[in-house]
């Protein structure tokens, strides 16, 4: 966060970097049933902290935790406005922790148990009540910065090796943006799953944190059309993953 306010465009001001961790509030996923979170956005570009620390109890299905926060580039969307949110709105779609209280009817989740959730903006906060349909359990191997660092760009890897192609032992695939954290994660698993795995970065260090993600080829945006059909022997690729868009998208 500090680095995007640094660059002045749509990051975060810097200050907000103490949201993160300052304690606050609860919130839920119901609009009318949310309460003030470290900070808001009143418009967009004007973050606004709150000191409220009101508390309203889980509903039914659903479950309180603390937790760690996973911050995306997609929150800076809505801190611009490039994408439009009624406001204020409390950014954040992802988190992790542990079930502090749990609400009426709700089966499978206990007090102390580690969880993790992607869903609606709200995380920004210290605790929120969450729809158990949107948790998980974690793992004792898998910390909580882990889980909010990576669960919603694990479901995108998920939908794309598994779903949108499914990658077969053998297969080449061209991981565009391999370095970022959803091709870092296509990288590991296309290898797990036996695939060759091609992938494109835009500096040397990125090529460093792509090979160590078990890509076999990097090379940079140049030429690199060309570059795979040398390394497939022409056969080119059996899916693409594009993470770039406009730059690449001609080729």
């Amino acid at each position: 966060i500090g680095a995007l306010a640094q660059k002045g465009k749509r990051g975060f001001r810097s200050g907000a970097r103490a949201a993160i961790s300052r304690p606050s509030v609860t919130i839920t996923t119901r609009q009318q049933e949310r309460t003030c979170a470290p900070f808001e956005f009143i418009r967009s570009a004007a973050p606004r902290f709150s000191n409220s620390t009101r508390w309203s109890s889980p509903r039914p299905a659903r479950v309180r935790r603390r937790f760690a926060i996973g911050v995306n580039y997609l929150d800076t969307y809505f801190r611009s406005g490039l994408y439009p949110s009624a406001l204020p709105m409390i950014p954040g779609s992802e988190g992790s922790g542990e079930v502090t209280a749990v609400g009426p009817g709700v089966e499978g989740f206990k007090v102390g148990d580690r969880v993790a959730y992607v869903t609606t903006p709200g995380s920004y906060a210290e605790a929120r009540n969450v729809d158990v349909k949107h948790l998980v359990h974690l793992p004792d191997s898998v910390s909580h910065e882990q889980a909010a660092a990576m669960l919603l760009k694990g479901f995108t890897a998920q939908y794309l090796l598994r779903q949108t192609y499914r990658v077969q032992p053998g297969d080449a695939i061209l991981v565009h943006a391999a370095a970022g954290g959803v091709g870092q994660i296509l990288c590991q698993w296309g290898k797990h799953l036996g695939a060759t795995v091609i992938a494109t970065v835009g500096s040397p260090a990125k090529a460093e944190i792509a090979r160590a993600c078990g890509a076999d080829h990097v090379f940079g945006y140049e030429d690199f059309v060309a570059k795979v059909a040398e390394v497939t022997g022409g056969a080119k690729c059996a899916v693409v993953y594009d993470g770039v868009g406009k730059a690449t998208f001609p080729a």
